[in-house]
């Protein structure tokens, strides 16, 4: 499927078909025994995203967007509880195994569905998004993971910094509606306090920063947190 939605000839086809609702429902399924097929109904999903822009709209009517939201929050707190990890326990050979397995398919999971929310912010601006960002759970999750970098590594923080990124560049009247909900201060914190040696991590923050200064109280809080001193 992926390799169908990928190629010139006969994606078009398939991306002129539909196929948006038939990946949907996978979403609500957080069986964590089948979250490979997540990953791949997701990655499959990402590829229609990218290549046509009626698959976009559809995702947008069909709540598809809210769905990733949740799906991604329901993954990022269970990648915050198996990394936070239990002293008192030991656990050894297959069990050990199978965490280490577990936690790579979450984590490979959340960058795909990063990646799609990423993909879906494409959609002409409306005026309806700023309501949609004060409804969602995404800029709650964005902000759990810039605060537990070192729990999700350099590739998935770059991720959920370019999201926040392109959603404010995209329409920059929701960076007002962001800062009330602290999602820029949760990025710039994680600025201050020091970034991951990565050089993902690094990369994404002139983006960020930039986004954030697009109004006058970003600016300011870009200001008060000394976040500039990234570039010295």
């Amino acid at each position: 499927m992926l390799h169908i939605v990928s190629s010139s000839a006969s994606g078009s086809n398939i991306r002129g078909s539909g196929m948006v609702p038939t990946f949907l429902p996978l979403l609500e399924d957080s069986d964590p025994n089948h979250i490979h097929l997540v990953y791949l109904a997701v990655k499959a999903l990402q590829k229609l995203l990218d290549c046509s822009s009626s698959a976009v709209s559809m995702l947008r009517e069909l709540g598809g967007e809210e769905l990733l939201s949740q799906r991604l929050q329901i993954e990022v707190h269970r990648v915050i509880g198996m990394s936070g990890g239990n002293e008192n326990s030991v656990v050894i050979g297959e069990c050990s195994r199978y965490s280490d397995d577990q936690l790579y398919s979450q984590k490979r999971l959340i960058k795909v569905i990063l990646k799609a929310l990423g993909s879906a912010t494409r959609a002409p601006a409306n005026s309806t998004r700023v309501q949609n960002l004060n409804d969602s759970s995404l800029p709650g999750t964005l902000s759990l993971i810039y605060g537990n970098a070192n729990k999700f590594g350099g590739d998935i923080y770059n991720s959920a910094v370019t999201v926040m990124s392109e959603i404010i560049h995209k329409d920059p009247t929701c960076l007002a509606a962001l800062l009330e909900l602290g999602l820029p201060d949760a990025f710039l914190s994680s600025v201050s306090s020091g970034l991951l040696p990565s050089s993902k991590a690094i990369t994404c923050v002139p983006n960020g920063l930039s986004a954030i200064c697009l109004n006058a109280k970003g600016l300011e809080a870009v200001k008060e947190t000394l976040a500039l001193r990234f570039w010295l």
